[in-house]
Formats: structure tokens, sequence, C-alpha cells
């Protein structure tokens, strides 16, 4: 079978062809260069798999006389206004100025109505805005398919140079109200990787390399059968090198977070035991194990929420808890000889996989020149996390902790794959089932999984 042939078999295979239609969106400034090695692909992918090109096309260089789009991406469809994509998507170009650093500033209040909203810049960035809607309300912008065209005799055009990105949204819009995105990021010779499309090497179209796959956010006492299934299905298809899984546990039934609230207590310990919990904890980790590829990687960071059974040990607040008491003599003695309480008892008495890899906090996992050893609750000497300090101390980061996707500069974040309510995240919610693949020029990629209601 050709290469070609594998391509078109594994993307046969996938529920993207249940879509009404599909979009590739990009930004291009007005009177710069067409990075065409990338823009090929682009094309060769469009045309492949019947998805529309939309050009956002943002300013170039300051104070020039004349606008002007090359003749080839007037040949598509150029968003220059607002366009309705669906009922729950739009795209709003207002012309964001490309030299603009975060470039989300400032728009995150024009996300209105509970639509999704994506700008035209020539950097890639996204992140999800609460909503009490089934469909996270998505704020982005695109990333370029121009060279850098910038005055570069000034600081702003020097940074805006640097922080040029070449990237693109993928959007699979399902019916009038649901809609699936995902993100492409190239480097500068064109060359990009997709999970359904492939590698575009800059010159060819190849069947898709294996990422490393950042899963964010297990929490499996609460676990939703349908991602998780979903996340199953993609390792399987994408067969990675290794997976990330943060959070395995909850904790919620001996949380310090419950401590003098008698009534939270009894909801957290009410369905909960420790027993019922390590059970499901090592039942959907051998799914993932099952589903990995032979010689895979799979990796656990320390997490605040792993961390709720060593602090309920360190506190001795088992004393008074009659129903979780009998785990903690194997418990304390791994705490007391310096081990990893829970992944030492997983092993020892639910057969979790000896191979699995827990990190612990001082420990570095970089796969493809990314981080994933961050779990996204704990910065230098113990502060809190920032992006910020990701971007700035890290470099290229993969994180989780907070249950939503994200992307800006080098730092990206999974989502979760718990159900959308956990007691304490009351109100509106900017929760994803969003993982983030990492792929071998370092570039990263993220995917989502929309549940209908």
């Amino acid at each position: 079978m050709s290469l070609e042939n594998l391509v078109e078999k594994e993307y046969s295979n996938l529920d993207v062809n249940e879509m009404r239609e599909g979009w590739i969106l990009t930004t291009a400034q007005y009177n710069a260069g067409l990075n065409n090695n990338y823009f090929n692909g682009l094309e060769r992918v469009a045309k492949k798999y019947g998805y529309k090109i939309g050009i956002l096309p943002v300013a170039g260089a300051p104070y020039e006389k004349d606008n002007i789009l090359s003749e080839r991406l007037q040949q598509h469809t150029v968003l220059d206004s607002t366009y309705k994509i669906n009922d729950s998507l739009e795209i709003n170009n207002w012309k964001v100025k490309p030299q603009k650093i975060k470039p989300l500033t400032g728009l995150r209040r024009f996300t209105k109505k509970n639509k999704s909203t994506i700008f035209g810049s020539p950097k890639q960035e996204f992140e999800h805005i609460p909503s009490n809607k089934p469909i996270p309300k998505l704020i982005a912008t695109t990333g370029a398919c121009t060279k850098p065209h910038y005055n570069m005799n000034t600081e702003i055009g020097q940074k805006a140079y640097l922080m040029h990105e070449y990237g693109a949204l993928v959007v699979d819009v399902l019916d009038d109200t649901y809609f699936t995105w995902r993100s492409i990021k190239a480097n500068n010779i064109g060359s990009f990787d997709d999970y359904i499309f492939g590698h575009w090497d800059g010159k060819k179209l190849n069947t898709p390399r294996k990422p490393f796959i950042n899963l964010g956010d297990g929490h499996y006492e609460h676990v939703d059968e349908e991602v998780h299934k979903w996340t199953v299905d993609i390792i399987k298809k994408t067969k990675p090198i290794g997976v990330a899984d943060h959070d395995i546990g909850g904790f919620s039934c001996i949380s310090h977070h419950t401590v003098g609230n008698s009534t939270a207590q009894y909801f957290s310990r009410k369905d909960m035991t420790l027993d019922k919990e390590f059970s499901m904890i090592a039942k959907y980790m051998k799914d993932i194990y099952d589903a990995l590829p032979k010689g895979s990687k799979y990796v656990v960071p320390q997490a605040n929420h792993n961390e709720h059974l060593s602090r309920w040990i360190d506190e001795g607040r088992y004393l008074n808890d009659s129903v979780n008491i009998n785990h903690v003599p194997e418990l304390l003695r791994y705490r007391l000889n310096g081990l990893n309480p829970l992944e030492q008892y997983l092993k020892a008495n639910y057969g979790l996989p000896k191979s699995i890899k827990f990190l612990t906090r001082n420990e570095d996992y970089k796969v493809y020149g990314i981080d994933f050893s961050k779990h996204g609750d704990i910065g230098a000497s113990g502060s809190k996390f920032s992006i910020n300090h990701g971007i700035n101390n890290q470099g290229i980061v993969s994180k989780a902790h907070d249950h939503t996707g994200s992307k800006h500069e080098g730092v990206t974040s999974a989502g979760h794959r718990s159900q959308a309510r956990h007691g304490y995240n009351k109100g509106e919610s900017p929760w994803s089932y969003t993982l983030v693949l990492g792929y071998p020029n370092g570039n990263t990629q993220s995917i989502n999984y929309i549940k209908k209601q």
C-alpha cells in the first residue's frame, strides 16, 4: 500500500468524516512574501480532504501606501470582516496589530453571546473563556502563512519578527451548533505535523509522525467514560512514543480542602473510599498502558491532587478516618522511606505496571525539546506557576492543572478527561477536553473533543 493510501486509510477511520464542512484558517500580512512551502502544504491537505482555506489579512509594516495580498491568497476565501462559521463560532477580523506581544489582550470581553471567536494574528494563541454552555467558548488567533513583514528599525518590530509564527487552526463544523478544532504549527521551512493530515515535510505529504502526548488531568474517580474512550482511540491511532498523565487521582475523600466542613466531607466520602479510588486509578491507567505501542513511555508528573495522599499521611488525619485507616501502615512505611506512596501502593497492590514512571517535583522530562514534566501548579522555588514563568524560564512547556486547553507563546496546556463538574467548580467553566501532541520538530498541536449534549 502506498504512503498516499495509508494516510487516506488513517483519515477514513476518524470521526472527522462526519463534519458538515471544514476550514483551515490562517493569517496573511499585507505586502508580505508567502511561505510557499508551508502554503503548498495547506493547499495540498485542503484539496485532499475537502477543506476551505480562510485567509485573515492583517497589517504589514506600518505606513505602507497600499494593502496588497498576493493573487494566490485571493484565490481562497478572504475573511476581511466578521464571518459566521456556525451559531457557536465566528471570525472577527479586526486587524489586530501584528506587533502585539500578547494578541488576545483586550479581546476577551468581545467573546460575548457564548460565541467562540477567532481573530487574525501572526502569533498563535488560544484559550477557553468561562461559559455555562456545553461547548467551551474558544478565543484564538491563528498564526500566519506569510513571512515576517515589520519595521526592523524599531524594538517592537524586532520583537514581532522573532515571535512570528507559521500556523493555522483547523475547524471541523459538525452542525449548526457544534464544531471541533485543532491547531497546526509549522517551522520556518514550512514543515508541519497533523495527526490526521499527516506530516508535510515542505515538499510532500507523508504518514503522520509519532507524537508524545500530554493527556492532561485524569481524575479517574470522576472519569468521563466517553472522553476516556476517545483518548484511548487517539493513542491507538497516533501510536505515540509516550504519554504524560497528570493528576491521576482527586482524593476528595481524604482532601484537606474539606477539613472543617462536615457537609463537604459527607458528600466527598459518601460514594468514595481510598480502596475504590485506587482501584479506579489502576483500571483506567491500565487502559492507557494497554493502548500504547510496545516500548512507549508512560510518565506521571508530580501534581497537587496526587500529593493529597501524602499530605493526609503527614498531617495524621488518618487517625480520625476509620474507613481508610487500613491503608496507612504500608503507605506510611513508603513515606518514611522517602518513596512515593501513591506509586508504590498502586504497583504493589493494584497491579499497576512497574514500567510507569512517576516523576518528582525536581525532575525534568523533555521529549523533542518539549518539557512535559511540569504540572502547572508550582513554579520556581515553590511559588505558584505562571505563564510568564513558563515563557521566560522554561522554554517550550506542555503542562496541565487548569483543566483547560490553551497556548501562550511556548507554553501549552492540556485540559482534563473527567466529568464537567467536580462539586467545587461552580458557575461558568472554561474546562475543555484537550490533548497536546508534541512532534519531532519541537512543535505542539492541541486537539479537542466536543461532547454533544
